[in-house]
């Protein structure tokens, strides 16, 4: 097994696990809603208008769910592709880095290190000098 292989093999596995995550952190979110309601009321009593900045808050919060369970999913898809080693699945790869650094430092740290490998992979293909004749 070659050094790129085994690269690729430990990041998909690191996918998945980031995957899990997510989607625990999306059912945290999504059983504890009714609390995080309580809280953000308590917070916002003596404001004018409370209603609107509430209704603001469950739009927020139902993305920020929506925002983990698709960040879960193209991870999923992301960890299988790199264990595949499938080179017509990079796409999906860039994509959930992409939606990993929207979620905060673990998603920033594994969204950009997978970004700077299949940029350098693709940057490699695309400027290899010619073979000498």
């Amino acid at each position: 097994m070659r050094a790129a292989d085994t690269n690729h093999r430990n990041l998909g596995i690191l996918w998945i696990i980031y995957g899990v995550i997510s989607l625990a952190q999306a059912a945290w979110v999504f059983f504890n809603m009714p609390a995080l309601t309580v809280m953000w009321g308590a917070v916002i009593t003596r404001v004018p208008n409370p209603f609107v900045w509430m209704d603001w808050f469950h739009i927020v919060i139902v993305g920020v769910i929506g925002l983990a369970v698709v960040s879960g999913i193209f991870s999923f898809l992301a960890g299988f592709s790199l264990l595949g080693a499938s080179e017509s699945s990079r796409w999906i790869v860039v994509a959930a880095s992409i939606l990993a650094l929207l979620r905060g430092p673990l998603g920033i740290a594994i969204g950009v290190y997978t970004l700077v490998v299949a940029v350098r992979g693709t940057a490699a293909d695309d400027y290899r000098l010619p073979a000498a004749a």
